[in-house]
């Protein structure tokens, strides 16, 4: 994928997965898409197979973050997008069962799995949280041993996949041939992609999309604001940093759960209010 493709057209997934690996940084929350949101995704889906139409649609934005080692461009980093994304993967985990042995490695290759044996990674690697259980789980083989889910971010991602092997399981059902579902969704689905080159403009992009959604929660935007400042100064340490301690309040919200909108402004204003007097924020009368 050249830098000239990303925001000059709609890519399909091939065109996005080609020869990339992507990571959820820690520093996001975990999978937070419930029924309706899957259900509105299997829909669009629903609409294109029915359209007939052999024309690419819009799907969604991803915003990405390239990294870098030794000179080399080896993944990115999903900034926005990566519920659709997440989702997506999981309907290709789905699709998979269904494909002949000679179709499948191509396949697994694309989108579930890649690099030799023994030295493996998924195609999607999600946040610390939750990359196991969504590993071995979700995109298992049914070989591994059942792992029982401990986090709302665990049981969204099996709600998801039993949502999905429903609606497959009916299209092949009622007729529908596999290969036309899977033409569909590797050719009618169009993604604009933003990679930046300057990683700060991807905190600005990220608030900028969600906000046209839904918005963003007061403790996201100060996250997104301190990693966007550590970026700007180059502190790559303080950087790090963030992204370690916010998997830690997210992990530690999710335990008590506190995960609505309502309840981290809550645990915000009250670590504002721990602050020392000369730190804390004027009072507005």
């Amino acid at each position: 994928m050249q830098d000239t493709a990303f925001g000059a057209q709609l890519l399909t997934l091939p065109n996005i997965f080609e020869n990339k690996l992507f990571t959820i940084p820690d520093y996001q929350r975990g999978y937070s898409w419930d029924e309706k949101q899957v259900q509105e995704l299997l829909r669009d889906i629903d609409h294109l197979l029915d359209d007939g139409v052999a024309q690419r649609h819009y799907t969604g934005t991803l915003v990405l973050s390239r990294q870098i080692e030794g000179g080399k461009e080896v993944s990115f980093h999903v900034v926005d997008g990566q519920q659709r994304l997440t989702t997506l993967v999981i309907l290709m985990r789905v699709i998979v069962e269904h494909l002949t042995s000679g179709e499948r490695e191509g396949f697994e290759r694309l989108y579930l799995r890649r690099g030799e044996i023994g030295s493996e990674r998924c195609v999607l690697r999600l946040n610390a949280d939750v990359r196991a259980f969504f590993e071995k789980v979700i995109l298992g083989d049914g070989k591994t041993a059942h792992e029982p889910p401990t986090l709302e971010a665990h049981h969204r991602l099996l709600q998801t996949l039993k949502i999905i092997k429903t609606w497959l399981a009916g299209h092949i059902t009622s007729g529908t041939n596999i290969a036309q579902i899977r033409n569909c969704v590797e050719t009618e689905i169009g993604f604009i992609v933003f990679a930046p080159q300057e990683d700060a403009e991807t905190g600005i992009m990220f608030e900028v999309i969600n906000n046209r959604g839904k918005p963003l929660s007061e403790l996201e935007k100060v996250k997104n604001y301190l990693i966007y400042c550590s970026v700007k100064l180059a502190a790559g340490t303080l950087r790090t940093s963030i992204d370690s301690d916010w998997s830690c309040i997210l992990r530690n919200l999710n335990t008590a759960g506190k995960t609505s909108q309502s309840e981290e402004g809550a645990f915000l204003r009250y670590c504002m209010g721990e602050l020392p007097p000369k730190f804390r924020l004027p009072k507005v009368t």
